[in-house]
């Protein structure tokens, strides 16, 4: 994202030891920059707060004392809906305040490429690193008294004036190719000077959260957009839709009837590793390819089945207590243990079929090779 050109906001002071902005209203997705002053022999480092509570950070290395005059930087970011609001400076101890704000866009994070230099009995100059190739240089001055300042060569100034009677502010900026040797001429009688590296914001980052909560609710990129926490699909007809690859690296909670898992094109893992609860009448579990059930599976009501088109395995007990109640395969059940059952089916090529007491019919198939009837069996045709 480009940088925009620094504007010019709002300037305040006072022969107090605070002083407060008029109301203004900045621009959406802007950086504020406020430079700050106090006055006099016993002033203290200046601090900043705005009327709507806003957190104003200072630039580390932006409090410097020379003698007479202390200078301080603040900045705060400002969202996509900005509003009315003042600024007030604070020294105390000192005989006079003073604050100018201004804002740029594009700002990325502050950069380490600060400077600040003062003089006690003159003007100030500063030596920068070398730039990025995207980034521009910002240079701000405070000075006791005097009069005009002459800027950085190279530099155009946005503000340079007087707003409290012998407190000096003054900004400028080099967007094209700025100097690392950075100088000002004042006719102020002590001085302080700062040089800050402005460097591009990053293009399309989104570092915290994307909360979805309501119908209709979108999340959308034109280029990749990775999801990397949970995403709950909770409701009747919940969707996660992509032109694209969706990758599903969390849980998928199907709670409610109807939802589904559905992608166009290839779903490169489906795994459901907790529990599918069946238990109404209706439910189903269905793949079109292999589905393993690892956990039980409990058949209580009458006329309740299991069944799959291809191999089912077993691996813990069917337990069969109502009359017409049976376990079915298209394949081959490789055992059946039922103490009350009416009527036991054993298909060709089964090794081993037992048949509890009370059995009315056993039907033993071709290549069966054992069969055991208890007491009171009634009939066993092979």
């Amino acid at each position: 994202m480009a940088i925009g050109t620094p504007t010019q906001l709002v300037a305040a002071g006072a022969t107090a030891t605070s002083a407060t902005s008029a109301s203004f209203t900045p621009s959406a997705n802007v950086r504020m920059f406020a430079l700050c002053a106090g006055r006099g022999a016993s002033a203290e480092a200046p601090t900043l707060t705005d009327s709507l509570s806003g957190t104003w950070t200072e630039i580390t290395g932006s409090s410097v004392d020379a003698g007479n005059i202390w200078g301080r930087i603040f900045y705060q970011d400002v969202g996509g809906s900005p509003a009315a609001m003042t600024v007030t400076v604070s020294s105390t101890g000192a005989t006079q305040a003073a604050v100018e704000v201004f804002e740029i866009s594009g700002s990325g994070a502050i950069s380490s490429n600060f400077q600040s230099n003062m003089n006690a009995a003159g003007d100030p100059s500063v030596t920068m690193s070398a730039y990025a190739g995207t980034s521009i240089a910002v240079a701000m001055g405070v000075g006791n008294a005097g009069s005009t300042w002459t800027q950085p060569t190279g530099f155009t100034e946005i503000y340079d004036l007087a707003p409290a009677t012998n407190v000096r502010l003054n900004v400028s900026y080099d967007m094209a190719s700025p100097a690392t040797s950075l100088s000002w001429s004042s006719t102020s009688t002590d001085s302080i000077g700062y040089g800050l590296e402005i460097t591009e914001a990053a293009a399309g980052g989104i570092s915290g959260s994307a909360s979805i909560t309501e119908a209709g609710d979108t999340v959308s990129s034109a280029s990749v957009l990775a999801l990397r926490a949970l995403l709950a699909a909770t409701e009747a007809g919940d969707s996660v839709t992509a032109t694209a690859t969706v990758r599903i690296a969390a849980t998928a909670s199907l709670t409610e009837s109807g939802d589904t898992v559905a992608a166009t094109a290839t779903i490169a893992a489906a795994s459901r590793t907790g529990s599918a609860s069946i238990t109404e009448a209706g439910d189903t579990l269905a793949s079109t390819a292999a589905l393993a059930l690892k956990a039980s599976a409990t058949i209580t009501e009458r006329s309740d089945t299991l069944s799959t088109v291809a191999a089912l395995s077993l691996k813990g007990s069917a337990s069969i207590t109502e009359a017409g109640d049976m376990v079915s395969a298209r394949g081959v059940p490789l055992l059946v243990s039922s103490p009350q059952e009416r009527s036991a089916s054993v298909q060709s090529e089964d090794r081993t079929a037992t048949v509890a007491a009370e059995t009315r019919f056993a039907s033993i198939k071709a290549e069966t090779r054992s069969v055991a009837a208890r007491s009171e069996t009634r009939l066993a045709a092979a």
